[in-house]
């Protein structure tokens, strides 16, 4: 959650990730929307789609709203 403490101005540069031990370029955005992890779920009409899990609450108690506002940073600055 440390990319929300950041000011505007450090939201809007450009940014690059070195992660130690990982040789590869990974984008990770994949990871986010595992349904395992209790955020999102499957359309039920469209497999290839997602939704808000509405039971996202009950995987992550404290901070479930918290990790939806940082996934939507995360994407919004990759999508610049």
């Amino acid at each position: 959650m440390a990319v929300m403490s950041l000011s505007r101005k450090n939201l809007r540069k450009i940014w690059m990730f070195e992660f130690i031990g990982e040789g590869g370029i990974d984008t990770g955005e994949e990871v986010i929307f595992i349904p395992d992890n209790g955020l999102w779920q499957y359309r039920q009409v469209n497999q290839m789609s997602m939704d808000i899990n509405l039971a996202s609450e009950l995987a992550h108690p404290e901070n479930h709203l918290e990790y939806f506002r940082n996934c939507g940073t995360t994407l919004g600055l990759g999508s610049l």
